[in-house]
């Protein structure tokens, strides 16, 4: 990998991939920011040594490449500012703390009325504030004249995309690839690279370094019974299995204007939850937001699972990836966008 510093004081350009003694990259699929972290050599009474290392200041830009000869060489994947710095001690690191271009979306307020598709509002808010659109994904589903008070830009784009999605049955993302901006379906971009303890056809090339799972009902919500907007009860949608199973746990739904009353009421149920962890063989293409297969016999799990968060760490010469996963399926349900990058 590849860590280039941009000092935006002289505009000058440093590689400091040999500097740094750790560094970490990641994401969420709910909070959509990326954020990348290093630790810096700090050594105030060793000139030969502090002679190599150029001032890091708040503000200053990181680009973080893959290697020369990795597969897509030199592939930008991340790029944005330096937010905070912390010395660990005097003869120790210095720790430094970035977040990609994303971070404007979300620490940026407004009030703003729409009534238009979640994809003509991501499109007008990307726009506005210079970032490049990589691909912008169509729901074809006007949100109405919706009204967003004290909003993050990020938040606008979010609920749009959500209001879409009780239309649509879909759950939509938003992050950045490198300087490129872009919104898609939960899980549409299938990876190639499956994760897999090696007893499956991928005999002897395991990548699995240890997993474990959870379950949790806190948030379980069985049944939705739907009211229109003078509160008249209108139907009601249950999840009969995990009532008999768990217990009835009920919420009230409102009609929503320009949304399909079956899929907005069917959006409310939620199951029981799994947590899934898993720390595997580094991998860069391993980012929320993605699909990919999972065979594990420790834990029994075997299907499709969605990457949720994703964190890198390069440390002492190794590259481990953890992830939490959510289950989708057995197997995919529909066609999906095979990775590639191009």
């Amino acid at each position: 990998m590849r860590i280039l510093l941009k000092k935006i004081s002289n505009g000058k350009d440093y590689d400091i991939t040999h500097l740094l003694t750790k560094y970490e990259w990641g994401g969420s699929v709910e909070k959509g920011v990326r954020s990348f972290s290093f630790d810096v050599i700090n050594a105030p009474y060793d000139k030969n040594i502090m002679e190599l290392i150029p001032p890091i200041a708040t503000g200053d830009l990181i680009s973080f490449y893959t290697d020369p000869d990795y597969a897509v060489p030199n592939y930008l994947l991340f790029y944005g500012q330096v937010e905070n710095m912390g010395k660990k001690s005097n003869k120790g690191t210095i720790s430094y703390t970035c977040h990609d271009m994303l971070i404007h979306l979300t620490r940026s307020e407004t009030n703003r009325t729409y009534n238009e598709t979640a994809e003509a509002i991501a499109m007008s808010i990307c726009t506005e504030f210079g970032l490049t659109p990589m691909y912008i994904v169509p729901t074809g589903v006007s949100i109405g004249k919706t009204v967003f008070e004290d909003k993050t830009y990020f938040d606008i784009i979010s609920e749009a995309y959500k209001k879409a999605g009780l239309s649509t049955g879909k759950n939509y993302y938003m992050a950045m690839d490198g300087i490129g901006f872009y919104t898609q379906e939960e899980g549409k971009t299938m990876l190639p690279i499956k994760i897999s303890d090696g007893t499956d056809e991928n005999k002897g090339k395991g990548n699995i370094l240890s997993s474990s799972f959870e379950e949790s009902m806190s948030d379980l919500v069985n049944r939705v019974n739907v009211y229109d907007s003078d509160g008249k009860f209108v139907t009601r949608v249950e999840d009969a299995e995990s009532i008999a199973k768990y217990g009835l746990f009920e919420v009230n739904y409102t009609v929503e204007k320009d949304v399909d009353i079956n899929a907005g009421a069917n959006k409310q149920l939620k199951p029981i939850e799994t947590i899934i962890k898993f720390e595997v063989i580094g991998e860069v293409n391993y980012i929320s937001g993605r699909s990919v297969m999972v065979h594990d016999t420790a834990t029994g799990l075997d299907g499709e699972f969605l990457i949720v968060n994703d964190s890198h760490i390069w440390q002492k010469g190794e590259y481990i990836t953890t992830l939490n996963l959510k289950f989708m399926g057995l197997a995919p349900t529909e066609q999906k966008i095979l990775f590639q990058r191009s």
